[in-house]
């Protein structure tokens, strides 16, 4: 393999893990992994709901590049076989004809119908039952079939990676820390955690525990901080994965993520100018209600 397409790989991979790292501990998704059915959302101004009501007519930003949709799932494997549940369950849009990313995170707990007259169960247990082939592992494809009935959209790309506590921090670690802007002190013990945190405002190589404790700091009520705090963090990371990431260390470091995905080295090449233009696109989070999916079609 090519430097630059060993490069382009282990960016992609890096983009994938932030994200779902980051949906266990920095966005707005804790609410669904911990098993509630609505997510903590921002409060919106007057203003903010008649412009909501009143669609702007600017013309939309139009990136270059191929539009695509990937579905991420985090599950918590570790070594078992036998028992193996996906904890995250993100959709993610990258659309260049509106400039926007869309994330739809769906809650596990999620109800579906195994089969044609069976008792429904939430989709984490029908990943872990429903999804297993004959070698004990779990068929990704299938599980992502169940998404599509569910949401009615197509998905092009899944990518289902493994998770622990600590999977920011070894990833971090890999790439020998990441610079950033501390952007106000943070000092405390980190609930559900066994360390505590002692950061200065600033800017400063933070290593793995440091990075984790940061994005574990603000409450989940903090919605709109905590999101912000998640994203500028990721920018930085992915930054300085471009010029770190042919580390030895680093490669390892992914490989042992046990990834399974069905997207392949023609395929990053294809969508690489896309992921790479991640800063320029907008945002757009939706919640798993009835109007938030319908909405989807808007942003193929």
């Amino acid at each position: 393999m090519t430097a630059f397409k060993r490069n382009a790989l282990t960016f992609f991979i890096t983009f994938v893990i932030s994200l779902l790292v980051f949906s266990l501990i920095a966005w707005p998704i804790m609410a669904f992994v911990r098993g509630n059915s609505t997510p903590a959302k921002p409060k919106e101004t007057a203003a903010e709901e008649k412009e909501k009501k009143e669609p702007s007519k600017d013309v939309p930003k139009v990136i270059d590049g191929e539009s695509f949709t990937v579905l991420l799932v985090g599950n918590d494997y570790l070594g078992d076989s036998s028992h193996s549940c996906a904890d995250a369950i993100v959709l993610m849009r990258f659309s260049c004809e509106t400039g926007k990313i869309v994330y739809l995170p769906i809650p596990p707990d999620t109800q579906v119908s195994a089969s044609s007259g069976s008792k429904a169960i939430s989709l984490s247990d029908y990943y872990n039952t429903k999804c297993r082939s004959d070698t004990d592992s779990r068929d990704v494809g299938l599980f992502a079939k169940k998404i599509e009935e569910l949401i009615d959209f197509e998905i092009d790309y899944y990518i289902c990676t493994s998770l622990s506590a600590n999977a920011l921090g070894k990833l971090v670690d890999a790439i020998d820390g990441v610079e950033f802007f501390v952007p106000y002190d943070m000092k405390g013990e980190i609930e559900e955690a066994d360390f505590e945190i002692d950061l200065e405002k600033g800017t400063r190589t933070l290593d793995g525990e440091e990075a984790t404790a940061m994005l574990r700091y603000l409450d989940d009520e903090d919605y709109e901080a905590r999101a912000e705090l998640g994203r500028d963090f990721l920018s930085a990371l992915l930054s300085q994965c471009t010029r770190k990431i042919l580390s030895t260390d680093a490669l390892e470091t992914f490989e042992s993520f046990s990834t399974k995905t069905n997207i392949d080295e023609e395929v990053i090449n294809k969508y690489l100018s896309t992921v790479y233009q991640f800063k320029d696109f907008d945002e757009v989070f939706l919640s798993y209600t009835k109007e938030d999916v319908a909405s989807l079609v808007n942003y193929k």
